[in-house]
């Protein structure tokens, strides 16, 4: 692959204003909108090799608009308690299910989580260079990407669920009552997938 020794030298303004309010829900949860802008002006850019086309001046903008992730965190976390606690309504073996459910979803939110961070970093870099092309190629690459992974990941759910459980447990009612609400966990790669869009 050719690469480039590029020097670059610019006179760079950035105007950064940002609003955010702390409120005191209770003494231990706290809540914070932001909202912000940035604008960074390039001016007088010289890069050598001289026969790299450039442009002399641009400008980009940031927006922020957003609450802690705390929030998210909590609706989360929130969401996993109740689906916990209606397991342990159903008794001792359903909740020992959920947990083993969770396990695996954790695990399937972890590896899909690449995906997305890499596409938001993408995306604003396309965004940023005001490059269409670019932005539609990140979208695709990445959705494809993903969908492929998540589809191999409830494939290999799904075809190895006898070593994946007996890798979580050794009890033989656990494992049969696991095996038979398996075909909820090889789809929860795909859902989460599609979720994550």
């Amino acid at each position: 692959i050719p690469t480039l020794d590029l020097e670059k030298e610019s006179n760079r303004v950035d105007l950064s204003y940002r609003v955010e309010r702390l409120f005191n829900l209770k003494d231990w949860l706290t809540l914070t909108p932001i909202a912000g802008a940035r604008l960074s002006n390039y001016r007088n850019q010289k890069v050598e090799p001289h026969e790299i086309a450039i442009k002399k001046e641009y400008s980009r903008e940031i927006f922020q608009l957003g609450f802690d992730l705390i929030l998210r965190t909590l609706i989360l976390l929130g969401c996993e308690a109740i689906f916990l606690n209606n397991a342990a309504a159903l008794g001792d073996l359903h909740l020992a299910i959920a947990q083993l459910v969770m396990v695996v979803f954790g695990i399937i939110a972890f590896g899909l989580d690449g995906y997305a961070h890499a596409a938001e970093a993408l995306v604003g870099d396309a965004m940023g260079q005001r490059d269409r092309d670019m932005l539609r190629t990140v979208i695709n690459r990445t959705n494809v990407m993903a969908f492929a992974s998540a589809l191999l990941s409830s494939l290999i759910i799904w075809v190895g669920r006898v070593p994946i459980i007996g890798l979580l447990t050794n009890q033989p009612d656990l494992i049969a009552a696991t095996l038979e609400h398996w075909h909820w966990v090889a789809v929860l790669p795909l859902a989460s997938m599609r979720a994550s869009r």
